[in-house]
């Protein structure tokens, strides 16, 4: 066991073969930041995979999965989708309702549908401006070329 930050990790050890020039890269990095050579070999291979989905809930993990597959365009107009404005409106009505009352069995059923829906959105827009990061791309704005 490995206790990194305060946290228990396992370790697996399993030779790769690298290039003489990919090992100088990192254990030149190694030794400009203090660390072992393992420690960043580890590092940069996490910024290379696809993030995780483990930590979402497994009902929204195969959709997510499958955005990996698609086209910085498709990713680009996904990270704008939200609830059309009859289903936010109803939403926040419904919410606000459940907050001042119990709603009716139908009433919470339409709810209910409509936060799995606004929760796949909210996943669906993040992990997708979460893989055109890792492509390189500023996602603090987005391009201007796509038409919405």
């Amino acid at each position: 066991m490995l206790y990194f930050q305060g946290k228990q990790m396992t370790v697996y050890t399993h030779s790769i073969h690298v290039s003489q020039a990919v090992y100088r890269q990192i254990e030149m990095l190694a030794k400009m930041q203090h660390r072992s050579v393992e420690m960043v070999a580890d590092e940069t291979l996490k910024r290379l995979l696809l993030p995780a989905v483990d930590h979402i809930p497994q009902r929204f993990q195969a959709d997510l999965q499958q955005l990996t597959l698609m086209s910085d365009d498709m990713l680009w107009r996904l990270s704008d989708v939200d609830l059309d404005d009859n289903k936010a409106t109803l939403y926040e009505a419904l919410l606000e309702l459940n907050q001042a009352r119990q709603l009716s069995p139908d009433e919470q059923n339409q709810l209910d549908i409509l936060r799995e829906e606004a929760d796949l959105l909210m996943f669906r827009r993040s992990y997708a401006l979460l893989l055109l990061k890792r492509r390189g791309y500023d996602v603090s704005t987005p391009p201007e070329q796509l038409d919405k």
